[in-house]
């Protein structure tokens, strides 16, 4: 329902087109983090505030370490189907469409002593034994803890080309992806496959290896695997491939997010 993963770093960073594929919160622990969308301002999160980001959009964010501590968040990042139960069962609503109106793509709020409390026995308590329908109201216990602090941001994402094929390779981005495998998963020609594309102002290339490098940064931020690892993890033939393509992407070499 819900995976949660620690995002460290010790330089301050700024990362363009983020896509963000599930819905998700940051728990900041150190540090600052300012998010973007559509060229607009950042809007900034200090040390503990949780900050909500809506899912299918991609995303300007700026991790800020603080002088001593670092920068240190913990990201929750929540399955659709969860999502839509929740807005089933607590909005009477799981076609997503009253998700969208009037509701924000970024928010921010205080994390109250209710939320921590919440999200202290989510993380680290086990609840295998539990019926399914209470396991979920544990997990549902955060949005709502959410919503009652204010927040009304989408929930569920509209869905596009870029989407659907973003969810395909994010399953197996270590795959040698074809554009005849897209073809075939999606139903449609290779030409209207890249004339949707090009409508939705990207390409499959440019999709593919986004995809990676977005995975690439999360394993950085949240694991002490090797760049090596972390390239065949991917999809990068070598580490000397992902180093050429994320200084390309993120203006900085792989090391120094760490």
């Amino acid at each position: 329902m819900i995976d949660f993963s620690v995002i460290r770093q010790s330089r301050s960073t700024l990362f363009n087109r983020i896509y963000i594929q599930h819905p998700s919160f940051f728990l900041i622990q150190k540090g600052e983090k300012s998010v973007g969308l559509d060229r607009k301002a950042l809007v900034q999160a200090r040390t503990g505030d949780i900050f909500w980001v809506a899912p299918g959009h991609f995303y300007t964010i700026r991790n800020t370490v603080s002088e001593e501590e670092g920068y240190q968040a913990l990201a929750c990042s929540l399955s659709h189907d969860f999502v839509g139960r929740f807005l089933n069962q607590y909005q009477g609503d799981s076609s997503g469409d009253a998700t969208h109106q009037g509701r924000e793509k970024i928010g921010v709020c205080r994390a109250s002593s209710g939320f921590l409390e919440a999200l202290d026995r989510t993380r680290h308590k086990d609840f295998s034994h539990l019926p399914d329908k209470l396991r979920f109201h544990q997990s549902a216990e955060l949005l709502l803890w959410l919503k009652e602090a204010g927040l009304d941001v989408e929930l569920l994402a509209q869905e596009s080309l870029t989407r659907r094929i973003y969810r395909h390779v994010a399953r197996e981005p270590e795959k040698p992806w074809r554009t005849a495998d897209f073809v075939e998963l999606l139903g449609m020609s290779e030409a209207t496959l890249r004339r949707r594309l090009r409508q939705e102002g990207t390409s499959l290339k440019r999709v593919v290896t986004d995809v990676r490098l977005d995975r690439a940064l999360l394993l950085l931020q949240s694991t002490a695997e090797t760049v090596a690892g972390i390239a065949y993890a991917c999809g990068f033939s070598s580490a000397s491939h992902l180093t050429t393509a994320f200084k390309t992407r993120f203006d900085l070499l792989p090391r120094e997010i760490r």
